[in-house]
Formats: structure tokens, sequence, C-alpha cells
């Protein structure tokens, strides 16, 4: 339990940034009877590391019955993903057009949930009155794709950009059930996905990386998973910002925005939302900007659904609430690039020199298909039903 009168100003919970690809550069081969040099190898540039996660900037619970006394108040609270890794630079080689080193894939940028609390125990409550104030989840920035290595014949590719991180619940993360807050109010809180990185430089007749996708936002103030009531308050100038696609061969997508306000679904129609009393106003959703395709088609912008509220399943109990003056602003789609001479702009070409699929992060499930045809890095969790990295499921709390 926390005491009634406490203050939590300026908490921070930061995922690590992750490392930079190696840039993989080639040597000439030495023949012992001529003393001439063989024609050199150029490695492939490494990928770049996914970014760290995080959750709850100030406090994070598992466990049941949790409790915040009276006059709590939460302010400039923040948890912030980490930035994937830039992709590492193809090496040079020379003389032989069939060995080249193309660029290493940039890193995804973390998750980020829960700006002031991230709770998985069901049960929490928060006592009247409570305040949260400037608080932010934000998922990190996607790493920009390694380019090409110089090559004088043939040509090398560039590495794709890393997707950027989603963000859930600027003040709140709820993942359980039974959340009660009363007379609570929410002003100024924001949850904002990562930006994703641009594609890398190809050289000669190879071709650019493809940009990332931005991070998705969800629930400016408040995301949960579970069941919620908020009985009395308001929420005002929240905030859920999507992350915008980077720029590339193919541009990246925006990412999309769900809940400028207020985010709920219910699980196994055992959750719900119940506002009374309750005032929603001057909030937003945004979703990301596309990014610009060098040769094809720009990325899509981002969706933007629920200014206010979104309530995607369960069922919704809304009585005597004003929901007023709130936003919905889907992102803009990114500049097509010119098309590649004497081709058609699609498909675009296989890359010379494969490389071996990326293996999945483990703090993101289900695996993203890469723009060239294999099974790239996973994006970070960015949908409703996965609202932050390590986030379990009500049932799951309530089995222990």
């Amino acid at each position: 339990m926390i005491p009634a009168y406490y203050k939590l100003l300026n908490n921070r919970a930061n995922g690590g940034a992750g490392g930079a690809g190696g840039d993989h550069g080639g040597n000439g081969g030495f023949t012992f009877f001529t003393g001439h040099n063989d024609p050199g190898v150029g490695g492939n540039g490494g990928d770049g590391g996914d970014g760290g996660s995080a959750i709850g900037g100030a406090i994070f619970n598992q466990g049941a019955g949790f409790s915040i006394g009276t006059q709590a108040t939460f302010t400039n609270d923040q948890a912030n993903g980490g930035n994937g890794g830039a992709g590492g630079a193809g090496g040079a080689y020379c003389g032989d057009p069939r060995i080249r080193g193309d660029g290493g894939d940039g890193g995804n940028g973390g998750a980020a949930g829960g700006g002031a609390i991230a709770n998985q125990g069901n049960g929490f409550t928060l006592a009247a009155p409570s305040s949260f104030t400037s608080d932010q989840a934000t998922g990190g920035n996607g790493g920009k794709g390694g380019d090409g290595g110089p090559s004088p014949r043939g040509g090398t590719n560039g590495g794709d950009g890393g997707d950027g991180g989603a963000a859930t619940g600027g003040a709140i993360l709820n993942a359980a059930f039974n959340f009660t807050a009363t007379t609570v109010s929410f002003l100024l809180d924001n949850a904002i996905g990562g930006n994703a990185g641009n594609g890398g430089r190809g050289f000669g007749s190879g071709v650019d990386g493809d940009g990332g996708d931005g991070g998705d936002a969800i629930g400016g103030s408040v995301a949960s998973v579970g069941s919620i009531t908020l009985a009395g308050g308001s929420m005002s100038l929240g905030n859920a910002n999507a992350g915008n696609g980077g720029s590339g061969w193919t541009g990246g997508a925006g990412g999309s925005a769900t809940g400028g306000g207020l985010f709920a679904t219910g699980l196994r129609q055992g959750g719900g939302l119940t506002l009374s009393r309750f005032t929603v106003s001057f909030n937003a959703a945004r979703g990301g900007a596309g990014g610009a395709g060098t040769i094809n088609a720009g990325g899509a912008g981002g969706a933007a659904t629920g200014g206010g509220v979104a309530v995607l399943s369960g069922v919704a109990t809304i009585d005597a609430t004003n929901i007023g003056n709130n936003q919905a602003l889907g992102g803009s789609g990114g500049s097509g690039g010119a098309g590649m001479a004497g081709a058609p702009a699609a498909p675009r070409p296989a890359a010379a020199s494969p490389r071996a699929p990326r293996p999945p992060s483990p703090a993101a499930p289900s695996p993203r298909t890469s723009r060239r045809g294999a099974t790239a890095a996973t994006r970070p969790p960015a949908g409703p039903a996965a609202t932050a990295a390590t986030a379990e499921t009500p049932s799951a709390a309530a089995s222990r």
C-alpha cells in the first residue's frame, strides 16, 4: 500500500539502447607465389540490437489488492523504451562480383508502458482524490539501416530501418481486473510511439533499405486490459501520438493511435469499462505519418481511433459523463519515389547476397515479415491485446 498524501515526482524507468551493428570490412587475400593480393571479401554489416522495454515509471505492481491512499500525486513520471541500434555498414570488396557487403538492419525501438504506474495485480484501487500530471510513456526510436559497402562492380544493398516502439498508457497501464479510481484527475499525460529508422543507402546497382514502421500509441492517459471503473474526476489534454514511418526504398507505415485519453478492452467477457460522473475533454489520438519512398511507394499514414475514449471489447457503462472536444487525426501518407529507370518499381529486386533470418527478440513474440521476404526481427507488441512487452494477462495474475 502507498500511504496517503504521497508524492511521486520525476521518476524514470528507462530501457537500454540497442548496440550498433558492426561494420564488416573485407581484406584482400595474399597469394604466396606472386605476392599480389587476391580479390577482397566484403562482409555484411551486423544488425543493430533492439532497444529494451520500460514499464512503470514510478510504480510497477504485480500483487493483488494493491492500493494508493488519498491525495496521492504523480507528476512528470516517465517510462521510456530504449532506441534500436543502427545497422552496420557493409564492407568494401574488389575484383569479385559474387562477393559484396550489404548493410545491416536497424534495431527495433523498445516498448514502453505506464508512465507513472504499471499494474498487473487484481483489485488495484486509488483513493479519492488523486492526480496524474504530465506523465508519459515513450517508445524507443528504430535504428537506421546500415549502408551497403562500396563496390566497383555490381552493387550492395542498404539495410532496413528498425520499427519504432509502442507506447501504452501515458499515466497508467492496467493489465488486471477490478481497477477502481474515485475522484481522480489526469492532465497533460501522453503515450508517444517511437519513430522508425530510415533505410540504409545502397551502392552501385544495389538498392536502398526500406524504412521501418512507426510505433503505435495506446491510451494517452490510461490503458486498461481487464476491467476499470472511474467514478468522478476528469481526463484532459492527453495525447496518444503514434510514431512516424522511416524513409527508404519503400517508405514505412506510420503507427496507429488508439484512445487519446482512455483505452479499454475486456478479456474473456470478464472485463469492461465503467465511467460515472466523469469528464473527458480536449484529448487527441494522432496517427503517425508514413515515410517517404525513395524509389517505391511511400508509407501509409497511421490510423487514429477514439480521440477521447476507445473501447475495443467488453461491456461499457457510461453514466452522467461529459465527453467533448476530443480529436482523432489520421497520419499523412509518405511521398512516393521516382521509380527505377528502365524497369518496374515493384517488386523490389532480391538482395544479391541473402542474409540469414534475423532471430526474434525475446521481448516480442510475434515475428515481423521482412520486406525482403525473410523472417526479420519482431516488432515490439503494439496491439490492444499486447499492451507492454512484459505485461501479464489478468487471467494469469488471478491464477497465482
